[in-house]
């Protein structure tokens, strides 16, 4: 195994190794990579913290942030001055009826920077920002960081926060992305509320916008509008013939919550005399010529789907349900107008899978599709610990009990991974783990470019994107290790037990759980320090 010996540079922050290695097989141009990232030493002048008055907002909302300082000793950092940034990055949401998951996110971009803020006598101050500073039209997180002094000694506080968009929530449902113009546009939305209750009954305006680009400035036109309402299920349709311009435009959907707060969503259909020349050939997860409207978000394991597929003419299509790879296949014969499919949803589906359409038109070969997303979350441990103490004393030995159980409650043996550091390292993270139930178990579409053997199987990634800004990526304290175990089993009750030394800090502790059958679970568990 390759290894090597590295020196700091003298300098204080994070060192960050890289490693790559090419693969050998010739016109085989895959890099593997890794890094690791080592931080360096901080000795800040002082102690910096941020508090706001709310544990969420909405965009109308105005944050208050509460700064407080003291210096080494503990003393008020009497009449110093402290520099406050704002940062926001997106924050994504889902319908209530699909599976979701957090995972970590960078504090974005700066919208407010270095906002001089001067604390009173007893070392503290009152910062407030529009909670749209960086005027958004969609949910966000929000950071607010306060630093005093410079260099290696600075003094770093943060506080990260979501802001929606309002107290309910807009999603454009999967739909037909391509039109001729004059054909009926149909997409379906649904509305919720953030609790995941369905909104009936509510106004929704949607609008179809075009946007001209000259140079650096943008000029958007409302080129057609209008309004609907949803129905008592909280599901609404925009279904109109468009009749503007041959050229891509947003459809925008909008509504307001019961306080008069906006929200909305988006989504893009390319308007075009020939549609096959938008995308040449189709591609499997975009529906171009055909509509298909499910009577489900989402399905789970077992159920029964059934489609409605608005075929433009009289055919005969070579239906295959992808993920990855063909799961399944037949020749389906679709009427002109409206035909009916149902198809019962295996396990193998799961998490989500593209439901594709292959055929000839006008001697040429196109293929379509819609993504299906199929709930897992079936396949989810719950992953309890118990510690033996609500807090401890330096020196002294934490005793946990682990609980692991499926998600009918039953206990379940498993086999854990435990990793314990100072819990300050990820003080400023809203998130900290990543979800492994996100890398397996998110309803995603899956596709293999085509049904057929004209095209090799990829995954649809080009190598040359362009990059774009990720943003300020959240501050990690320096911090070390509290303990690290693999191989930890659980008993036929589905119980573990684990100790954990305290040094001086609070220790946080991530527990991921795992079985034969491929469950997995995760948990997070912070022990106090007195």
């Amino acid at each position: 195994m390759p290894a090597g010996a590295f020196t700091q540079d003298g300098t204080d922050g994070p060192m960050t190794l890289f490693a790559s290695l090419q693969s050998a097989q010739p016109n085989d141009f895959s890099l593997f990579s890794t890094l690791v990232q080592a931080l360096g030493q901080h000795a800040p002048a002082g102690r910096v913290t941020v508090t706001l008055d709310k544990p969420s907002y909405v965009s109308a909302d105005t944050v208050a942030a509460s700064i407080a300082g003291t210096d080494g000793s503990g003393k008020p950092l009497a009449g110093k001055v402290v520099a406050i940034n704002v940062y926001s990055t997106g924050h994504a949401v889902v319908e209530h009826e699909a599976d979701t998951f957090t995972s970590p996110t960078s504090w974005g971009v700066a919208v407010k920077q270095n906002v001089q803020v001067t604390l009173d006598a007893t070392g503290h101050a009152t910062y407030s920002v529009a909670a749209n500073a960086a005027q958004l039209s969609a949910d966000q997180q929000v950071t607010v960081t306060a630093t005093y002094g410079t260099g290696s000694t600075a003094a770093l506080g943060a506080r990260s926060v979501v802001v929606y968009q309002a107290a309910d929530e807009v999603f454009l449902l999967a739909s037909r992305t391509v039109y001729v113009p004059g054909e009926v546009v149909t997409a379906p939305f649904v509305v919720e509320a953030r609790t995941g209750q369905r909104v009936p009954n509510a106004p929704i305006a949607y609008e179809f916008d075009k946007t001209d680009y000259q140079g650096s400035t943008s000029t958007t036109t409302v080129v057609a509008s209008g309004t609907t309402t949803t129905d008592a299920n909280g599901m609404g349709i925009v279904h109109v013939a468009y009749t503007g311009p041959v050229v891509p435009v947003e459809l925008r959907v909008k509504g307001k919550d019961a306080a008069g707060n906006a929200f909305q969503d988006v989504k893009t259909l390319y308007i075009a005399q020939d549609p096959n020349s938008v995308f040449s050939g189709g591609t499997s997860g975009i529906l171009i010529h055909m509509s298909v409207a499910p009577d489900k978000i989402a399905y789970g394991i077992g159920d029964t789907a059934h489609f409605t597929i608005t075929s433009p003419a009289a055919q005969n299509v070579l239906l295959s349900l992808e993920r990855g790879r063909i799961h399944q296949y037949r020749w389906l014969p679709l009427a002109q107008g409206d035909s009916q499919l149902t198809l019962p949803i295996s396990p193998d589906l799961a998490p989500g899978f593209t439901m594709t359409f292959s055929y000839f038109q006008n001697g040429a070969y196109l293929t379509e599709g819609l993504p299906v997303l199929v709930n897992n979350s079936s396949q989810l441990l719950n992953v309890a610990v118990t510690p033996d103490m609500p807090a401890y004393a330096a020196g002294q030995t934490a005793h946990l009990t682990i609980t692991v159980t499926d998600s009918s409650g039953k206990p379940v043996a498993a086999t854990l991974l435990v990793d314990g550091y100072d819990a300050a390292m990820s003080s400023y993270k809203l998130d900290d783990m990543f979800s492994i139930g996100q890398a397996f178990f998110t309803p995603a579409p899956r596709g293999t470019n085509a049904s057929s053997s004209l095209v090799g199987i990829g995954n649809f990634g080009g190598r040359c994107g362009g990059g774009f800004n990720q943003g300020q990526p959240a501050t990690t304290n320096p911090g070390l290790p509290a303990v690290w175990l693999t191989g930890v089993t659980t008993d036929a009750a589905g119980h573990a037990s684990i100790d954990v030394p305290i040094a001086k800090t609070p220790v946080r502790l991530a527990f991921i759980a795992t079985t034969s059958a491929t469950s997995l679970g995760q948990a997070e568990v912070d022990l106090a320090v007195q």
